[in-house]
């Protein structure tokens, strides 16, 4: 059954004097702050059956510096992530993008209850998905909650930090006798995947070496996905000096001055990409977000 606006109020604590002895002795309870203790959690977020969720200034991309990734390797994931931050004058999400943030608020359920995070409607109708990494949040759990955000619209679009693009619905569930108590149970910031022997138990040792021996090697500079900013620059000089060239020499018309302002134009195009491929990416990627 979920809880209505009335429900929760009633079992929802944001101060953690108040809620330990309640999760202690296992009633049922709603424990919400937020993770730095400012723009503290307000109660104008709940509302008629759920909490809206606010985004945290900083989370993940994945880099594309990689053939692959093995889902199954049982080593640090840190190589294949970046983090970004996320400024106050606003973080652009590309289409077809994926961004990884947590929630701002840290959440705690206790007792018979567990929460269903999602998006918000008035987000999804402009293209954004909001999903969690473990959309249940069991009792038992202290934790924030890892988001994945995708730009599913044929535009950009600007997310701002402290943004309230998710919402929890509270459930009440039988008797729990057994509270989570995960991996990911009391997560203060984005945690990134670990694979543990866990998820490859339905292997034989055999298979099980063969798959975390799999290395993803690193791609040569020229086939990583060129930026959008290198391609507008290419488009932008290749115009302008094909259309100066043919100014100068006073040939519009003529096939041998089309020729070589053509050639001028894809000279400087090139230029750039080996520019854009030789520059500092974290830079450059930080730099074109905002």
């Amino acid at each position: 059954m979920i809880l209505d606006k009335t429900s929760i109020e009633k079992i929802l604590y944001t101060d953690a004097d108040a809620f330990e002895p309640i999760k202690i002795n296992m009633k049922d309870g709603v424990y919400i702050r937020t993770v730095d203790g400012e723009n503290s959690f307000s109660k104008d977020q709940i509302g008629n059956d759920s909490i809206d969720l606010r985004i945290s200034d900083k989370g993940y991309v994945m880099k594309e510096d990689y053939n692959y990734i093995n889902t199954l390797s049982t080593d640090s994931f840190k190589e294949y992530y970046q983090e970004v931050y996320l400024p106050q004058q606003g973080y652009i999400i590309k289409p077809g993008e994926l961004l990884f943030v947590t929630t701002y608020e840290r959440i705690a359920l206790s007792g018979n209850l567990i929460g269903r995070i999602t998006g918000r409607s008035v987000f999804a109708r402009m293209g954004l998905s909001i999903h969690c990494t473990q959309d249940k949040f069991s009792s038992g759990i202290n934790s924030v909650a890892g988001l994945q955000i995708i730009n599913n619209s044929p535009v950009p679009l600007k997310i701002f930090p402290y943004q309230k693009l998710a919402q929890i619905l509270i459930e009440r569930t039988e008797k729990n006798r057994h509270p989570y108590n995960g991996i990911y149970c009391n997560e203060k910031k984005y945690t990134l995947p670990i694979v543990t022997e866990k998820d490859l138990c339905q292997y034989d040792e055999a298979i099980k070496s063969q798959i975390v021996r799999q290395k993803p090697k690193q791609l040569k500079l020229y086939k990583r996905k060129k930026s959008s900013f290198a391609t507008s620059i290419c488009n932008l000089s290749f115009t302008a000096i094909t259309t100066i060239s043919m100014e100068i020499f006073g040939i519009m018309n003529n096939k041998t001055g089309l020729i070589v302002s053509g050639v001028f134009g894809v000279l400087v195009a090139i230029s750039f990409f080996i520019i854009d491929y030789i520059s500092d990416g974290d830079n450059k990627d930080y730099e074109k977000r905002i």
